[in-house]
């Protein structure tokens, strides 16, 4: 799913994508700032994320759409970390708000660009 802004969620079978892309797109801010961030796991009406199967695959997957970052269920975080390799960052949620928090902590990419 690609965001109308200048940052991309990409949806890798990912339920929790569908209100992070929402909120991106009813929302003045990027809420990725500039990057390519992918994300998989269900989610439940009280914003809890839940373990998927396959996540290595999803994994794998975020990394050849060229994500920076895969958001995962904090559940499959250990068999997730053990497909990113050193090409992806592995975040693991547990709920909705902690996807959002991370956002927030999230330097813009074009500062890390600047940065760097």
């Amino acid at each position: 799913m690609s965001s109308a802004l200048t940052g991309t969620f990409r949806a890798i079978v990912a339920v929790p994508a569908h209100p992070l892309t929402l909120i991106d797109l009813l929302t003045p801010e990027d809420l990725v700032k500039g990057h390519v961030v992918a994300g998989t796991g269900t989610i439940s009406f009280d914003e809890t994320v839940g373990a998927i199967g396959g996540v290595r695959q999803k994994v794998y997957g975020a990394r050849s759409v060229g994500a920076e970052y895969v958001l995962v269920p904090q559940d499959n975080y250990g068999d997730a970390v053990t497909a990113a390799g050193d090409d992806i960052e592995v975040v693991a949620v547990a709920t909705l708000q902690d996807a959002l928090d991370f956002f927030d902590a999230l330097e813009p990419a074009g500062d890390l660009l600047a940065s760097g």
